[in-house]
């Protein structure tokens, strides 16, 4: 694996979100003027997803085009390279649609099952989060650093949680002991986000359950290059499959206490 092909692949990465916010933004301002087929809203704006997702293909496959892609709207398209693309061409949906400014494109570069680039895209803000494997974590070329808080009662978590939740009981306790023991416990929408604020040092904390590889991949290496710890509630590492808990890594043994 060479930082050199790392280095060109997160260059395309971020030009290709920067493309695909172009899209994102141009369908938010004429919300109002498009068609709803057959009643149902999601319909315009899965389309809205699908057009994003394209435009983030096309500028990769211009210059890789044999590396693997794995979208959250197309799947998976396999070819014969070491190097993988995870997709979420729009991660908050919901708030894109009620015209709340808090989404983005979120794209992971994987070598092999490693992932060695993360780029995150907060198009309405204009704000470009991006990591490499080993080389730090930035926003729009500043470096970030999470939070030195190291009190939960004195922290702020993000709750990132799915639209449907099983294990409800173990889900509501830990919400209200958590909330009960930090600053508060939000949820904003898009984990991709969430992410990009626990690596700005501006919440000190995540406690997800059932996050698709797309949602989380490149938010997790972009915490880690700026300071910050993903595991398990035992504390190991993340496998992309049930919960997770992310933090400063100050708070972090105190966090899993609320939830074990």
């Amino acid at each position: 694996m060479k930082s050199k092909e790392i280095y060109k692949r997160m260059q395309v990465g971020i030009r290709a979100a920067r493309s695909a916010g172009k899209i994102l933004e141009l369908y938010s301002s004429k919300i109002k003027n498009l068609k709803i087929k057959n009643n149902i809203p999601r319909d315009i704006f899965s389309k809205v997803d699908l057009m994003s997702e394209k435009e983030i293909y096309k500028t990769i496959i211009k210059k890789f085009g044999n590396d693997n892609f794995y979208g959250e709207e197309t799947g998976e398209i396999k070819n014969k390279g070491d190097f993988k693309w995870v997709i979420d061409p729009l991660d908050g949906t919901v708030n894109y649609t009620h015209g709340i400014p808090v989404y983005s494109i979120s794209i992971a570069i994987f070598f092999k099952t490693t992932c060695v680039s993360g780029i995150i895209y907060n198009s309405r803000a204009d704000e470009m989060f991006y990591a490499s494997l080993n080389s730090g974590a930035f926003l729009n070329g500043a470096k970030l650093n999470v939070s030195k808080e190291n009190k939960l009662k004195n922290s702020l978590i993000v709750a990132a949680l799915p639209s449907k939740i099983k294990n409800k009981t173990i889900i509501y306790k830990s919400f209200a002991k958590i909330n009960e023991n930090s600053r508060g416990v939000l949820r904003i929408g898009s984990a991709a986000m969430a992410y990009s604020y626990l690596a700005s040092g501006k919440v000190e904390g995540i406690w997800g359950y059932n996050n698709k590889i797309w949602d989380v991949a490149a938010g997790i290496l972009l915490l880690k290059e700026a300071g910050g710890k993903t595991s398990t509630l035992n504390n190991k590492k993340y496998n992309y499959k049930n919960f997770l808990i992310s933090s400063n890594n100050f708070i972090h043994n105190e966090l899993l206490e609320m939830i074990s």
